[in-house]
């Protein structure tokens, strides 16, 4: 299972910028959050500015998933505003935890004059400073995650943070403020001209929200009487039962059936579904992808979107809360044989769902 939960709140705070004093700026409402450095040797002052992102979720133990044990890994998600735009040069980033409670405000970059009611590089909240300028974080290296962008990359970041959240917040050693996103260290104060990145936030128009992506194996595996279906011959493979309309909250289990296309003849009084649907390898994975966009939702992964099988058919479990209401999805299916190492891909093209609240 992959489940991808929404931040709770984010914001930019920025250092300063070559046109006025930020550091008391806050943006919790911009639908842009931004990894930029800005050098001055004039105005509001001499030096390298820089700008760092506040990201919080919430609602991520296994407990609040309603699952007897939490999940096994956890990666954060942040969507580039332009995906064309490939990155000039290598930024490196440090993701690390926040130690102090703070308040996403109702700013944005644009506003004049600047809103100062939220979080900003000096302060947590509109009565509270940081204790550090730029705010507080546990500088703990088995806690910090780090990531690489460089050419060609679409600017996208995509980070495990499962150190991070299993062995400090689900392990209840500290309490969840939240992550904070900045340069690596000496990026912080390079005089080098780098690479600015920009991320949807939480408040965009668009689908591309932060992401915390939750991950567990949620596979069973029990064919019964069932038979194996060789899937280098020509095969069906459709979605059963699949609805075209779902509640938020519900929990659905998709069926995935798969039978021969040209059968050995025989004579039975059973159905065609229930005396041909065989089973698929058990090195078959799902993916979601969105049928408008052919953006993929849940991708396939080899540990955390297995096909379960039991004594009726293949299958797999789908949490429908993660979903952009009102979006069409259509579901794919990959399989692999482990001996030949044959691969295909299966899509029922007559199915698409969407959510509805």
């Amino acid at each position: 299972m992959i489940y991808r939960i929404t931040s709770s709140q984010d914001a930019t705070i920025y250092q300063r910028d070559t046109d006025i004093d930020r550091t008391g700026q806050n943006t919790g409402l911009d639908s842009i959050l931004e990894l930029n450095q800005e050098r001055s040797s004039f105005g509001v002052g001499e030096g390298v500015f820089n700008s760092r992102i506040l990201i919080k979720f919430e609602n991520f133990s296994g407990s609040n998933l309603d699952l007897d044990t939490d999940p096994t890994a956890y990666w954060l998600r942040l969507y580039n505003t332009n995906a064309d735009n490939k990155i000039a040069q290598e930024i490196n980033i440090d993701i690390m935890p926040i130690s102090q409670s703070w308040e996403m405000g109702i700013g944005e970059f644009n506003d004049d004059p600047i809103t100062t009611v939220g979080v900003s590089w000096i302060s947590r909240s509109v009565s509270e400073a940081w204790d550090t300028a730029g705010s507080d974080i546990i500088n703990d290296s088995s806690y910090t995650a780090t990531k690489s962008i460089s050419y060609p990359d679409d600017g996208d970041l995509n980070v495990n943070v499962t150190n991070m959240v299993t062995k400090l917040w689900n392990a209840e050693v500290g309490d969840n403020y939240g992550f904070i996103i900045k340069r690596s260290g000496s990026e912080e104060i390079s005089t080098s001209s780098l690479s600015a990145l920009k991320f949807f936030s939480v408040d965009t128009n668009t689908i591309y929200q932060p992401r915390l992506e939750a991950m567990w194996d949620d596979s069973a595996w029990a064919t019964g009487s069932l038979e194996a279906i060789d899937i280098s011959g020509q095969i069906s493979v459709w979605m059963h039962g699949l609805k075209r309309n779902y509640k938020s909250d519900e929990k659905a289990r998709i069926r995935v059936y798969s039978i021969e296309r040209y059968p050995a003849k025989s004579f039975a009084t059973s159905s065609v579904t229930s005396m041909s649907t065989k089973y698929m390898p058990a090195t078959s994975y799902y993916s979601i992808v969105d049928s408008h966009t052919g953006d993929v939702i849940i991708p396939f992964n080899t540990s955390y979107t297995k096909l379960s099988c039991d004594t009726t058919s293949n299958y797999f479990d789908l949490w429908m809360s993660q979903f952009e209401p009102l979006r069409y999805y259509r579901v794919l299916i990959k399989s692999t044989d482990s001996t030949s190492g044959i691969e295909r891909i299966y899509s029922d093209s007559n199915k698409m769902f969407r959510v509805v609240k």
